[in-house]
This record gives C-alpha cells, sequence and structure tokens, in this order.
C-alpha cells in the first residue's frame, strides 16, 4: 500500500490545504519548524484509534540533515497510522485511488463520511 502523506494529512486534518512543513525554496526553517510542530501536534491529537508518538520526536530549532530526519519520521508515523486503519477499519475508514494491476495509493475517508 502506498500513502502520500501531504494528501492524507489533508482530508485525516480535515484542513483546507497541507501544513507547510516540507523544506522548500521560499519556505523559511521557521516556517517549517511551525508546520511541523502543527503536524506532530495532530498526530498527537488522533484519537480513534490513538497514536502513540514517542515524545522524543519533537522539534526545536533543527535545520539540514537533523529538521529532515524528524520531518521523515513524523511521515512515518502518520503512515503507520494509516495502516492501521486500514488494518482495523478497511474501507470504512480508507478509500483506495488507483487499481491494484497499474498502482494504488490509500487516502483516508474524511471524518464526517465515516461517522
Amino acid at each position: 500500500m502506498e500513502v502520500f502523506p501531504t494528501a492524507a494529512m489533508v482530508v485525516l486534518f480535515d484542513l483546507k490545504r497541507p501544513l507547510s512543513y516540507k523544506k522548500r525554496r521560499g519556505r523559511s526553517w521557521e516556517l517549517c519548524r511551525e508546520g511541523l510542530a502543527e503536524y506532530l501536534l495532530r498526530l498527537r491529537a488522533l484519537r480513534h484509534p490513538r497514536l502513540a508518538v514517542p515524545s522524543a520526536l519533537t522539534i526545536s530549532n533543527e535545520i539540514g540533515v537533523a529538521f529532515k530526519r524528524i520531518e521523515d519520521q513524523t511521515d512515518a508515523a502518520l503512515c503507520a497510522y494509516l495502516a492501521g486503519l486500514a488494518w482495523l477499519y478497511g474501507d470504512v475508514r480508507m478509500d483506495q485511488v488507483g487499481t491494484l494491476q497499474d498502482g494504488y495509493i490509500v487516502l483516508p475517508k474524511a471524518v464526517s463520511v465515516v461517522m
């Protein structure tokens, strides 16, 4: 199963657009750190099921490789959560975009659709 964290976060966290946590041209380190901190906060707030994000996974003044490591670990936590949703609830909580033959990604269903 393949997941695109940016697309998944928009649905899972009911956002209008993705959080700006990836370092790109034109984005300051401060903006990216704020986005990553918000991402971690939202992951820790998940309840059904609850995701136990390690307390050591925090953001302070990291840049470069250190920042990328935290970014990757945070994306991995989201991907693990989505795998758990797929395992526990299947298509009740997850949508599949594409086909098994041609390739697909999975996305969480909007909360309003699930409840």
